[in-house]
């Protein structure tokens, strides 16, 4: 995969680029990055890039039309690329993001501000997506494209040896998305701390229970959101018959039944959207039902009672 970096300060990335996983994928020809510094496409003799910003304010701007002539460029020569702009204004990039990257084998192109910003005119002509890295302020988008690299670089085939160093047998994206679980090293005791038995047990299930179960800054009500995506089957779109009269009271659904074809969440968590088959003597009705989990009751809610309270949502729906 190739990436190429635009940036005031290409030498930013000297050093990170000559260390563990990115040389070793670069050295092996499974990726390759190129930088490209924004300051050569200006058209004054002193390649200054910045001025004042309409309307005042503190700060210094980067102008559209060397950062467009840059990203135009690189697509003369692919044309297929996909531009990345990284600005604390964005949602914040996630592992769902870095498999979405790294799935999609397209030239990505990594533009960094820098100063106050960029000219809001190129953003919206020359950029197909933006991310932050979350609510803070760092000085420039070198940063935020690094860890984009690194994320994306290390889910590529065969960059690392062992698949499953980054995947997990079930809740793969989850676990990562989530947060960190407790790990533990040699000595199996010290200093009167034990680890916990159940990683001494050599169970692969139990042992990836544990870690979902203690995953840090993880609520009740996302685990519930995974356990659910899991249980049917979303990503592999899996036909999953819910037969209505098991959770429905509603009498009028007794004799009938629906197939789950696709279940996904929201960034946030806060919608829930089906894709249901409603079935019937007459014939098939395929529904799409969103449901607000802000306007449902899941307080202290554990997941068969979670499970219960969406598939009565959607019934409700039906």
């Amino acid at each position: 995969m190739k990436f190429s970096i635009l940036t005031l300060f290409p030498d930013f990335f000297t050093s990170p680029l000559q260390e563990s996983i990115l040389k070793r994928a670069i050295e092996k020809k499974q990726i390759s990055v190129e930088m490209l510094n924004i300051r050569n496409f200006a058209d004054n003799k002193y390649h200054s890039i910045d001025d004042k910003p309409f309307g005042g304010g503190a700060g210094m701007l980067m102008q559209a039309e060397p950062v467009a002539l840059a990203i135009e460029s690189v697509k003369k020569i692919n044309e297929k690329s996909e531009v990345i702009f990284f600005t604390p204004s964005a949602p914040e990039f996630s592992q769902k993001d870095a498999y979405d990257l790294a799935n999609t084998p397209t030239h990505k192109i990594f533009l960094c501000g820098h100063y106050e910003g960029i000219d809001e005119r190129v953003i919206e002509s020359h950029v197909d997506k933006s991310f932050s890295i979350g609510k803070a302020v760092v000085t420039g988008g070198e940063i935020p494209a690094l860890m984009c690299l690194d994320a994306v670089t290390r889910l590529l085939e065969n960059v690392i040896s062992k698949k499953k160093s980054h995947e997990r047998e079930t809740f793969s994206v989850e676990l990562y998305e989530k947060g960190e679980y407790p790990q533990f090293t040699r000595p199996e005791i010290w200093r009167k701390k034990k680890v916990p038995n159940v990683l001494l047990s050599g169970n692969h299930s139990d042992i990836e229970k544990y870690q979902f179960e203690n995953l840090k800054n993880c609520t009740v009500l996302e685990k519930n959101c995974i356990l659910f995506r899991e249980k049917y089957k979303q990503d592999h779109q899996i036909n999953k018959k819910i037969k209505l009269e098991k959770y429905s009271k509603n009498k009028n659904c007794r004799k009938k039944y629906a197939e789950l074809l696709e279940y996904k969440a929201d960034n946030n968590l806060n919608i829930l959207e089906f894709t249901i088959v409603e079935k019937n003597s007459e014939s098939d009705i395929l529904k799409n039902i969103k449901i607000n989990i802000e306007e449902l009751d899941f307080t202290n809610t554990n997941f068969e009672e979670f499970n219960m309270i969406c598939i009565e949502e959607v019934i409700n729906n039906l």
